[in-house]
């Protein structure tokens, strides 16, 4: 039987999935972007590839580099809280100072 207006042979299928997938292919830029919240300039819709940041991920970008500015460990934090230690004004327990110390590892 065959269907008028239809070219139901296998080679006409597989070119027609091909077309399909290069045009997914195409749009997946376009689409990776829109799901990751970026805003894409004119000329990242008219094919380019650019692409601008939305100010959201501009300012998660600001605040790792700033805290990647800072020193690990705050040495004047430490030599403060060790000296009001060793003078008393500071009682530590040593059951809930083990507690945090396991809370923040695990």
């Amino acid at each position: 039987m065959k269907v008028k207006g239809h070219d139901t042979s296998v080679t006409s299928l597989a070119s027609a999935r091909a077309q399909e997938a290069q045009q997914a292919r195409e749009s997946e830029p376009t689409r990776a972007a829109e799901r990751a919240g970026a805003g894409l300039d004119s000329t990242a819709a008219a094919g380019a590839s650019s692409v601008s940041l939305s100010t959201k991920v501009q300012e998660v970008q600001e605040i790792a580099k700033a805290a990647k500015a800072e020193p690990e460990v705050r040495h004047d934090v430490v030599e403060r809280a060790k000296a009001d230690l060793q003078a008393g004004q500071m009682q530590a327990d040593p059951s809930e100072l083990a507690a945090l110390i396991a809370r923040d590892l695990f």
